[in-house]
């Protein structure tokens, strides 16, 4: 059609495909027809989407204290030519690693403070999911530590963390970290574009995790062959020490301040990052091939549809 438009006296298409890759710049001009095109479109102005919330009790019942660790479902579903988005870096390494994570936090001794697992819908819709949260939170946000992104970890040239400046304590967590693992981080101010905003907006502090810059993004080729396994393992120890670190600390503040003598750490039943670090994390890429499949099911009801209505569905695991 692209020809037929342009005539059999201009430049073709592929023409000015290749002046395009070649200069950089757009090869726009005036063309001497009119053209006129219909489309039939239809739009559900109200839609249910779901989050599924994960809940781990903490080990102090005096505590109101969570971290809430995240990442979105949901993606987008075909091209024009019917060829899937998968999704499997965006972001089901996301979710899978957070699932690895509430696993091992599940099976082993229970931190002080909660944790809470979000798997987030209508992210590609305009982070819908996480807004929905934000606007009626299963926790109070005042008494939400901080709150922990995945987005796109599974595969990229680097990991980059987006986090704000004004995030001190947990920015000094985030190194702290990192140079205990020895994980190499490229650190960015706060830029959006992710289920973090949110947090960002009640001022909750946040950070993302991501992995870019990644050439397969929103394309058919994001599959999960691609995905490193120990780019899954890296993220999942760095996440969930830093997440450990910030309830030690949470913990150790809501002692003092309650005046009650900090017991031991080796005591049984509450477990510390250093000893965190010893559980085994064992994140399979078979894993992201499970959530690309359960994402890619439900890409025509949570993406194609635009969500309004958001219902919460949470699991406690003792």
């Amino acid at each position: 059609m692209a020809d037929t438009v342009l005539g059999e006296r201009g430049p073709s298409l592929s023409s000015i495909q290749r002046l395009m890759n070649q200069d950089l710049k757009p090869q726009s001009f005036v063309l001497s027809k009119m053209l006129r095109v219909s489309v039939r479109a239809s739009f559900t102005e109200n839609a249910n989407g779901y989050n599924v919330l994960g809940f781990i009790p903490g080990s102090d019942p005096f505590s109101k204290k969570v971290v809430i660790i995240g990442a979105h479902y949901d993606h987008l579903e075909k091209d024009v030519d019917g060829n899937i988005f998968r999704g499997a870096n965006d972001d089901a390494s996301g979710v899978a690693v957070m699932m690895e994570i509430a696993r091992v936090l599940s099976t082993a001794s229970r931190p002080k403070c909660s944790a809470l697992f979000a798997a987030w819908s209508g992210e590609e819709e305009g982070t819908r999911g996480s807004y929905a949260y934000a606007n009626r939170p299963f926790f109070p946000l005042s008494e939400t530590i901080a709150y922990l992104n995945l987005d796109m970890v599974g595969y990229g040239q680097q990991l980059v963390c987006q986090i704000s400046e004004a995030h001190k304590t947990l920015r000094t967590t985030l190194d702290e970290s990192a140079v205990q693992l020895g994980v190499s981080i490229s650190v960015e101010k706060f830029s959006g574009g992710s289920d973090h905003v949110h947090f960002e907006r009640n001022k909750v502090a946040n950070l993302m995790f991501i992995r870019w810059p990644d050439e397969f993004y929103h394309t058919p080729r994001d599959m999960d062959d691609r995905i490193p396994r120990k780019n899954l393992l890296e993220t999942a120890r760095l996440t969930a020490l830093i997440a450990m670190r910030l309830i030690e600390v949470e913990a150790t503040v809501e002692t003092v301040t309650a005046t009650v003598r900090v017991t031991s750490s080796s005591r049984t039943g509450i477990v510390t990052s250093g000893q965190f670090l010893t559980d085994v994390f064992s994140v399979n890429v078979l894993a992201i091939a499970g959530v690309v499949f359960i994402a890619t099911v439900a890409a025509g009801v949570f993406c194609i549809r635009r969500p309004n209505i958001f219902h919460r569905r949470v699991v406690a695991a003792s």
